[in-house]
């Protein structure tokens, strides 16, 4: 009988460790992939953590999810998690889930005139603030010899810079997709996708409290090996994960064409990353975009590397400092 309660116990035990779920709140992107095709394939469940996906128009959406404890995990790029840091700097980056050179589109009115980048000046563009698509214009301006401040920016939520392109509200817009091409897709003929302007990678992150990652740390080894057999997955059955894609953004077929290959999709914690959220942080200040409140965060700070080290060794190539000691995590602040 000692050993039938026993037996129970366990197993009472093992269905409360199941039943603790995490809430991952998914940007609507390309870059949510991995964790869309884990969600499908059940791969989160049979890694032994029970998830649930809530979606949101922006990582910056996520984040104030995250921020008001409606998800336990964020996605988003690293410059979201930078401007969110010079208020909440106990949130840090644990995995990049997809890194993307020309993920993000400058889409004009071809009523404008606008052929090139270097035909913005003077006129209204719409981007979304504190974003990585921000960070893109900028630098790609100055890259072509264009000083930012002759462009009339205008702030608008990801999910409506579109619509205001179409309505004629702003000459072009800066912004990720799928929102640039639907853009496109509802201006027809009218509208015109400009070149990318080599300047910046964006990577797409996983994003949690400090405090969780550390007193949950098993949990998110575990969405960390779900995740990276969804990686597999994509990679070896493109065709079914593009089907995935398209189902749970609700687009047509040319999005995924026209878009498939604008995206790296792989689990890492780079160096790169680090260097990248301190070079953004430097001109957010400049700018004047940071608040005016509180040190400038770091990118060391900001990365949490010992569930990623537990799940996937070889994708952390950080340098090890004191704040980022090989297999430890830093204190919680």
């Amino acid at each position: 009988m000692f050993a039938w309660l026993a037996g129970v116990l366990l197993a009472i035990g093992c269905q409360a460790v199941m039943a603790q779920t995490l809430l991952i709140g998914t940007a609507r992107t390309a870059q949510s992939l991995p964790i869309y095709v884990a969600e499908a394939q059940n791969y989160f469940h049979a890694a032994g953590v029970d998830v649930v996906t809530r979606e949101y128009p922006s990582g910056a959406a996520c984040l104030s999810a995250l921020n008001q404890g409606q998800v336990q995990i964020a996605t988003a790029s690293e410059a979201a998690v930078l401007f969110n840091a010079f208020t909440r700097p106990d949130l840090a980056i644990f995995a990049t889930l997809a890194s993307s050179t020309t993920g993000l589109k400058i889409v004009v009115r071809k009523a404008s005139g606008i052929r090139s980048a270097q035909q913005l000046v003077a006129k209204r563009v719409a981007t979304v603030a504190n974003s990585n698509a921000l960070y893109y214009l900028d630098n790609a301006l100055v890259m072509i010899g264009v000083d930012p401040a002759r462009v009339a920016r205008q702030y608008l939520p990801a999910e409506k810079v579109g619509a205001a392109l179409v309505a004629g509200t702003v000459d072009a817009v800066v912004i990720w997709e799928p929102y640039a091409h639907e853009a496109l897709r509802a201006l027809g003929k009218q509208g015109d996708l400009l070149p990318n302007v080599p300047i910046y990678t964006s990577r797409f992150n996983l994003v949690a409290a400090r405090g969780p990652l550390v007193e949950n740390e098993a949990a998110h080894v575990k969405v960390l090996q779900a995740i990276e057999r969804a990686m597999a997955f994509i990679a070896e059955h493109p065709e079914q994960a593009q089907a995935i894609l398209k189902a749970r953004l609700g687009v047509d077929p040319s999005y995924i064409a026209d878009t498939w290959s604008d995206y790296r999709y792989a689990l890492s914690l780079s160096q790169s990353l680090v260097t990248s959220i301190d070079v953004e942080a430097r001109w957010a200040e400049r700018e004047g975009l940071a608040s005016a409140t509180g040190e400038r965060p770091r990118g060391q700070d900001l990365v949490v590397t010992a569930p990623l080290r537990k799940a996937l060794p070889d994708s952390v190539t950080l340098f090890d400092t004191p704040s980022q000691p090989h297999g430890a995590v830093p204190p919680a602040r």
